[in-house]
């Protein structure tokens, strides 16, 4: 119960007080802005009055105003402090006496006396129902309300540095002023002094168990319905972007469901728009292979028929928000009905779908990654927007679109830039019909567009060519012609043509051709846009080896000369034909299953050890199967490596423990995967015959049990061989698959658990000119491919994956905090969809970028801050 001296000041009847005491307490109420709320004053001897207005004052408070009233004294309310809204003291020097720990029931306590309160009730009913509230800081000290703790001369009253000394009843008065309580303090300090848990995410209690009832949840519960009526109340064409909490930008937030978005800091960037790039978008927007343009400021999709383009709310069932993208002809076409173009009408701001014309510049389209924004080849100086029309680009949010990710990078490849020389202020030139280096200067001379369904540098209706000895602009552009297809190679930053060896060099202000040598007047910066589609081999096709000039392709001319009967055939690096019509370099990789096809056939490869050492690595084709390891390929880009699910283990036998009571007593697969049998005894197999395992490796079955034994583990002689020489029964019905530690089988899903266990890389044999399967070494340049551009964005640029486990993808589905995590990797999960902006060395995800926290490593989703180096990624 509250004690000390303010108990006998702030009876509800006007007994007990001193009349200066009084007169004190009246005056400063005058003095003081009571919140808007239907309360009345009273006179100070007007029972009834005090008593209802105490409890029309409780009724409006919540959980929050009470929690301030309780502290009040102790909250910093310094806002340039670093502990603003926390407690000046520490949780453990506050005592809440009777509150402390059993906040919420006391709370709930609290309103249901205030709900009981009417004219029937007695004085005595209201004075006991006052007697509720108090704190622990003096409130009629001279000092007042003090966070600080101080105490004026000449006041002889207790001060806030009594804390866990008494505490004071608390007036009429005094408790409706907290209603709707301005003041600001942290759902942790609520926890920390009224809930009683000490962690700052709440997992470690030490007063309330998990589960229950909690005055900081809803205190938060009350934060969060709050900030959905402020968003609710918003001018929407001023502020487009809906309640940052919500999951689905379109439903407003429940907060029984308990499931709410937290933005890590409420730290808006603020444009003449509103607040820009806080809210996540419909995750239905944005999967990898959608084919809806998504409007980002709106939440909606581009919705377009033969009399205009608008947005409105997305629906896969809308044949008008279906579109795709023809990087040949750089239109985007509508799905249904067939042969119609988006287009800006010539002489006008509409945009609509009209009759596809492969000549018409207003109907070629081109993205800029950076600004989100589309324009036509007629007219780079305008966009087109959600509701305007095509007008001239000035950052509006309603000219920002997300298109589906499988249209990058070739959307934003077909960008006019300069192409420079090295660091210096050179850049290739056009003008008069000659190709020169001159001093960048931005103009239509130097600028120059790449194509990447053709390989092509072009400007206006040149392209760039090479003669043996040097590098000119050709009016006859002509595709698959090795001359005018380019590639670059981003680590030496040199230029090449697919007809030569040697690099473009910069020569007395000409360009001309000489033997690679990683000089200065090779290294060439070409627009990041253009990347990684000239760096990768080309659209549809080749896998070149980097090393020997990038002439050599990966080749299947067995297969195709070959019959069926005389499967597998070998796969070899042979000088690379890129006008070839045999198709035998034209490889296809399919995302789903992770198998690179040439034809009906499947890129396979066989990885075996013995005792730790590889002694079987051979590359071959096969009949497709994608369940098998060894077919599901993926393409590391920042090493260059194919590499495949098929494992190695470093183990030999000597590495294995031995275990005296045998493989089936492990149940865990790293302990049985690190032992051998031990057992001395032998065993009456099926046959008659009796046999020791010891020093058999155990083997793994993959989790599921070995045989009709039950056993998860067991000695690998037993398993496979024990049963008139072939497996145990049950064995082929309970899965059929194994592994030991020393590299023997595989497991589906489990073989890259283990830290012994080495990925493989394929691997250019230049002495025989063959494939193999050696361990992953990231400086081995026989193990670095370029391989078509296809490949990458599906199997690479929208997913991170683990190296160690190429199964597991970075995922920020898991948490509704923003953090990031490893899960499975699943084709269409928009919490596994990133992207990486080269202009800041971000990895954005919704217009968040990854960060993570000095102090305790995290990785999460933040606002993004350009010039915070924890956000800045390579």
């Amino acid at each position: 119960v509250p004690t000390g001296e303010g108990n006998d000041r702030a009876g509800i009847d006007g007994q007990g007080q001193t009349e200066s005491t009084n007169h004190r307490r009246l005056d400063e109420s005058t003095e003081s802005v009571l919140p808007p709320v239907c309360t009345d004053e009273c006179a100070p001897t007007d029972t009834n009055c005090l008593c209802q207005r105490l409890a029309n004052c409780t009724s409006l408070m919540t959980n929050y105003d009470l929690s301030v009233l309780f502290a009040n004294g102790y909250i910093e309310s310094d806002s340039s402090s670093s502990n603003y809204g926390g407690l000046s003291v520490g949780a453990s020097e506050l005592n809440m006496f009777n509150v402390e720990g059993d906040a919420y029931n006391t709370f709930n306590s609290i309103m249901i006396t205030a709900a009981s309160i009417d004219e029937s009730s007695t004085p005595e009913d209201c004075t006991a129902f006052l007697e509720q509230f108090h704190q622990s800081c003096n409130p009629i000290s001279s000092s007042g309300s003090s966070s600080s703790g101080s105490t004026s001369s000449g006041s002889s009253a207790p001060t806030c540095s009594s804390a866990n000394v008494e505490s004071f009843q608390l007036s009429v008065d005094e408790v409706c002023e907290n209603v709707h309580s301005p003041t600001k303090l942290l759902l942790s300090a609520i926890g920390y002094v009224f809930d009683g848990y000490a962690s700052d995410n709440g997992d470690t209690t030490y007063v309330t168990s998990c589960g229950e009832e909690r005055v900081s949840y809803q205190s938060c519960q009350t934060f969060i319905q709050a900030f959905e009526e402020l968003y609710s109340a918003r001018n929407e064409s001023i502020y487009p972007y809906p309640n940052p909490m919500r999951p689905d930008p379109q439903t407003p937030v429940d907060t029984s469901s308990g499931t709410v978005l937290f933005p890590t800091k409420y730290t808006f960037q603020q444009n003449v728009y509103g607040i820009a790039h806080v809210a996540l978008p419909d995750p239905s927007t944005a999967i990898a292979s959608d084919s809806r343009i998504f409007v980002i400021g709106s939440q909606n999709c581009l919705s377009c028929s033969t009399s205009d383009c608008s947005q409105a709310s997305c629906n896969d069932n809308y044949a008008s928000q279906q579109f795709s993208y023809d990087p040949t002809t750089y239109q985007i076409r509508q799905s249904s009905p067939s042969g119609y173009c988006l287009t800006n009408q010539a002489g006008s701001v509409n945009i609509i779908m009209s009759g596809c014309s492969s000549a018409s510049l207003y109907q070629k389209w081109r993205y800029n990654p950076l600004t989100y924004e589309l324009s036509t080849f007629q007219d780079t100086t305008k966009c087109m927007t959600s509701n305007r029309g095509y007008v001239n680009c000035d950052g509006s949010l309603d000219m920002q679109f997300r298109v589906p990710s499988n249209w990058l990078p070739d959307i934003s490849t077909n960008v006019l830039h300069s192409i420079r020389l090295g660091n210096t202020d050179t850049c290739f030139d056009f003008e008069n019909d000659l190709l020169s280096l001159m001093a960048c200067n931005d103009g239509a001379s130097q600028q120059f567009v790449f194509d990447a369904s053709t390989r092509q540098i072009k400007q206006g209706g040149y392209c760039l060519d090479t003669t043996e000895d040097t590098a000119f602009m050709n009016a006859d552009c002509q595709q698959n012609l090795p001359s005018q297809m380019w590639i670059y190679d981003e680590t030496a930053q040199s230029l090449k043509s697919f007809s030569s060896d040697n690099c473009l060099t910069e020569s007395n202000a000409n360009p001309i051709f000489q033997p690679c040598t990683g000089s200065s007047y090779q290294k060439f910066i070409v627009p990041f846009q253009w990347k990684p589609a000239i760096s990768s081999t080309s659209i549809v096709d080749l896998v070149l080896a980097r090393v020997n000039g990038l002439n050599y392709c990966m080749d299947a001319s067995e297969a195709a000369n070959s019959d069926f009967t005389m499967m597998p055939w070998t796969v070899d690096m042979q000088e690379c034909d890129p006008t070839q019509q045999s198709n035998v370099q034209y490889w296809v990789y399919n995302s789903t299953s992770r198998l690179v096809m040439n034809g009906q056939y499947c890129l396979d490869a066989t990885v075996q050890t013995s005792n730790g050492t590889i002694f079987n690595n051979t590359v071959y084709m096969n009949t497709c199967d994608s369940t098998s390891p060894s077919q599901q390929w993926y393409y590391e880009a920042h090493t260059n490596h194919l590499r495949h699910l098929s494992f190695t283990s470093t183990l030999t036998s000597g590495d294995l423990r031995s275990v005296a009571d045998g493989c089936p007593t492990l149940t865990t697969m790293a302990a049985c995967m690190n032992s051998q049998d031990g057992r001395n005894s032998t065993y009456e197999l099926s046959d008659g015959s009796n046999k020791s395992f010891n020093g058999q490796p155990c083997r793994w079955c993959c989790g599921n049990e070995c045989d009709t034994n039950n056993n998860k583990c067991e000695p690998e002689g037993w398993l496979l061989t024990g049963a008139s020489g072939g497996p145990q029964d049950g064995y082929e019905s309970y899965g059929g698959v194994s592994m030991n530690g020393i590299g023997d089988g595989y497991c589906p899903d489990d073989s890259q658990a283990e830290s012994n266990y080495l990925s493989n890389c394929l691997a250019y044999n230049s002495a025989s000119d063959a494939l193999e399967m050696q361990p992953c070494q990231a400086d081995n340049d026989d193990q670095q491919f370029l391989v078509p551009l296809t490949w990458i964005p599906t199997s690479y640029l929208d997913k991170m994956r683990s190296a160690y486990d190429a199964s597991q993808c970075m995922d920020s589905s898991f948490s509704n905090n923003n953090n990031v995590l490893m899960g499975s990797c699943q084709e269409g999960s928009p919490g596994q969809v990133f992207e990486y902006n080269p202009r800041t060395l971000a990895i954005e995800q919704s217009d968040l970028c990854l960060d993570y926290n000095k102090e305790n490593r995290n990785v999460y989703l933040n606002n993004c801050e350009p010039s915070d180096p924890a956000q800045q990624w390579y």
